[in-house]
């Protein structure tokens, strides 16, 4: 299958309502790193012998269960690809750590070690967002840099502090990435402890209630978790909570102070700073109106790359690969990004 076919199998996949026909085969695979096991999503669309894609979900609570993680998937099978999704807890736990890069790292290893699931010995990575950013550093590693055949980085950022300098700064940003911000850094910040189970709580409800709102997907509620949450707070914490989202400037304010207690993470989130060693061609897919990282950030990185693709497209939201047809005056630029990354993936 050549890259505009496996290309236009994959969008036209996303169109349906129901799972390509013929289905891809999907089973549950366990993988050991020493004594850890980690889950992960087997799809097989091609022959044993196809070109693996290993795809990394997204920041979801639901991980590699993530309806429109499995609809992406199943879409790559459908175009002739065997994929297999990790998952790795703190991601989908909501958790941003410098470990999981190392993990993700040490996965690819394992995976093309395994001839049953990648028997070229090589694959493509394929991730939105902030597991963009993930699978980026991951490709620039000397470990695995000769194992990755293509990248395909769906709204990722380039460096990390910009990103949250833009939820904290921005009115308009996504409330649920800035809550995942203040789960994971505000706790650092004396102010901010104790506030850790609040803000993971309501991030979850900021998922649920856009999920509930969300016409293609189903069975799905708004939660209250953060209200009972926030019972358990300290006056000065509660007021705290209500300052931080009413208060414009404050916010911005402590975003500053946030960027003090992370060194840690945004030198392991540098993606910029080890671009030029990511061996394998890279396909750089933004949102022109992203609300979560702007698409600054891919267009900063495409000319870091060795060598990459870039499309910044009006039509597609925040790490989407949900394509509509309907979307003509951009169709063509999104079909031929995905045929140069699918070609790239195979050779």
């Amino acid at each position: 299958m050549t890259g505009f076919q496996a290309a236009f199998r994959f969008i036209v996949a996303q169109q349906r309502s129901r799972v390509p026909r013929p289905a891809p085969t999907r089973q549950t695979l366990s993988l050991e790193l020493g004594r850890a096991r980690y889950t992960a999503d087997y799809y097989r669309g091609g022959s044993a012998a196809a070109t693996t894609i290993i795809f990394l979900h997204g920041m979801s609570p639901l991980g590699i269960s993530d309806p429109r993680q499995t609809k992406a998937a199943l879409a790559l099978a459908s175009a002739g690809f065997n994929v297999i999704c990790p998952e790795i807890p703190d991601i989908r736990n909501l958790q941003v750590t410098g470990e999981s890069i190392e993990v993700f790292i040490r996965l690819v290893e394992t995976i093309c070690r395994d001839a049953k699931v990648c028997p070229q010995g090589r694959a493509a990575l394929f991730a939105p967002s902030f597991s963009g950013a993930i699978c980026l550093k991951a490709a620039a590693d000397s470990r695995i840099a000769n194992l990755i055949t293509a990248v395909c980085a769906l709204g990722a950022f380039s460096r990390i502090e910009r990103s949250l300098h833009y939820l904290m700064h921005t009115d308009d940003a996504d409330a649920y990435a800035r809550l995942i911000i203040l789960a994971n850094f505000l706790p650092r910040l004396k102010i901010g402890k104790g506030l850790k189970r609040y803000y993971l709580a309501a991030a979850h409800d900021n998922w649920n209630a856009t999920a509930s709102r969300n016409k293609n997907l189903s069975g799905f509620s708004q939660t209250k978790m953060a209200a009972a949450e926030m019972k358990r707070l300290t006056p000065a914490q509660q007021r705290l909570v209500h300052k931080i989202e009413n208060d414009k400037p404050f916010r911005r304010e402590l975003g500053n102070r946030l960027l003090t207690v992370m060194n840690d993470t945004l030198a392991a989130y540098n993606v910029a700073e080890v671009a030029g060693q990511v061996k394998a061609p890279v396909f750089l897919l933004h949102g022109a109106s992203d609300d979560v990282i702007p698409a600054r950030e891919s267009t900063e990185l495409y000319p870091l790359m060795r060598r990459a693709r870039l499309v910044v497209s009006p039509f597609i939201g925040h790490a989407d690969t949900a394509v509509s047809l309907k979307q003509l005056p951009d169709v063509w630029r999104l079909i031929s990004g995905f045929a140069w990354y699918f070609r790239c993936a195979q050779s």
